[in-house]
């Protein structure tokens, strides 16, 4: 189960399982607009399966902190139907290439 799979990491995820064999189940808002801060959703969602991965967020805490109350259901959601496997991937979220004209070194005055 991945949730968060309609991001651009999830989005990639899932791209890479598929194409190295994994059955994947996708949980992402769209386009059936279910939603991972609906605990009843988690449950389904997590029905069946043997792991969970979340690449949920960033999100700006909007709607109503999405990732600490998804992971929530999510996390609840395995503990009811016994799947004891989860990944969570979290970033900052970077917009893509030539975001930063420096280095980190340049930027950030960081040596190593």
């Amino acid at each position: 189960m991945v949730f968060g799979a309609s991001g651009r990491t999830g989005q990639e995820f899932v791209s890479q399982a598929l194409g190295r064999g994994h059955a994947v189940r996708a949980f992402a808002p769209t386009p059936v607009k279910i939603r991972v801060q609906d605990p009843a959703a988690a449950q389904r969602a997590i029905e069946g399966r043997d792991a969970a991965l979340s690449v949920l967020g960033p999100t700006r805490n909007l709607p109503d902190r999405l990732v600490t109350r998804g992971t929530r259901h999510i996390i609840k959601a395995m503990q009811s139907r016994d799947v004891r496997r989860l990944v969570v991937t979290a970033g900052a979220g970077v917009a893509g290439p030539r975001v930063w004209e420096c280095t980190l070194e340049d930027c950030a005055g960081f040596s190593a």
